[in-house]
Formats: structure tokens, sequence, C-alpha cells
């Protein structure tokens, strides 16, 4: 069975010069394709903004949306808002003079190439849209889950017979 890869492309010879724009959602599948841990499910919009010239173009994009991953206080499951835009500027490897490495905000591509794929580029820009400290936006949700978990906790401890002998026998001096 053939496995499905999610790509966010670009068609060049499809599109003329000028302005071009084109949507993309970005869902669990995005996620667990990319083994992105921190994420449990997305639902994130990719809007990409693409002006065509000759040999350099600009392509805005911006991610808007959320995210569900694990609350680093109480565990639970809890909504990350994703806010994200970055410019790339793409330039026709053949008819640049200045000899241009692929940096993060400059793609190379060859006239004969038919997409610009921005995959990688969404990739990173999704992670370190992401906070350091995942955490529910009131902190009251996690106040709750953990006083009902350390409840649960404190009356699921039996206290061991043999600790419970050791504890007659302070009591008997």
């Amino acid at each position: 069975m053939e496995q499905h890869v999610i790509r966010y492309t670009i068609p060049l010879q499809v599109i003329e010069e000028g302005r071009f724009e084109i949507t993309y959602q970005i869902q669990k599948e995005f996620i667990e394709e990319n083994s992105i841990e921190d994420i449990c499910n997305a639902d994130i919009t990719l809007h990409i903004v693409f002006n065509k010239k000759q040999h350099l173009h600009t392509l805005e994009y911006s991610l808007l949306g959320k995210v569900i991953a694990p609350c680093d206080r109480c565990l639970e499951e809890c909504e990350i808002p994703v806010s994200i835009t970055q410019t790339v500027i793409c330039k026709d490897a053949a008819s640049s003079q200045e000899n241009f490495e692929e940096e993060d905000d400059v793609i190379l591509f060859h006239e004969n190439d038919d997409i610009i794929d921005i995959t990688e580029h969404v990739y990173d820009s999704l992670c370190i849209s992401l906070p350091i400290q995942k955490v529910h936006s009131n902190r009251k949700i996690c106040d709750v889950f953990l006083k009902a978990f350390t409840k649960k906790e404190i009356t699921k401890k039996e206290i061991d017979p043999r600790w419970e002998t050791l504890k007659n026998i302070q009591s008997n001096n």
C-alpha cells in the first residue's frame, strides 16, 4: 500500500506572472507524518500569497489556527493558538549572479522546476510558533484536574500491612 505524503507546494509552471493565492488546511495527518511529538492534533489554515516575477518571486505565508497539546502543568489536552507570518524570497538559481546558498528566507529553484515545495518551511514555522511551556490559558482548569487527581490518589493509597504492624508497635510503647 502506497503511503500518502502531505506536501505544500506552489505550481510554478501553471501560474502566470503576478499574484497567486492558495490555501491549505493543516491537520492531524501532517502532525503524525512529521512526528511532531508535542502536538496531538491541529486545525490550522495555511494561506499562501505568491508574487511571481521573471526571476525573483516573493512568497508570504501565514499559519493561523490552533493545536492540541498536552498541558505541561496537568497533562490534560489544551488548545494552543498558532499565528505566524513568514516571508521567503524564491530566486532562479541560473539567473542569479550572486552565489546564494539556500537560507532560511531564500529558496533557490531552477527554470525547469514545476513546483516550489514549502513543506519544510511550514514545518519549521509551526514548530517555532509554539510556546516553550504549553499550559491552559485558564490556570483554574489545571487546578481542578490536579485536585481531582490527588484526591483519587490519596483514597487509593492503602497502607501495606507490614507498615501497619510497625505503627502498632510504636503506639504500644
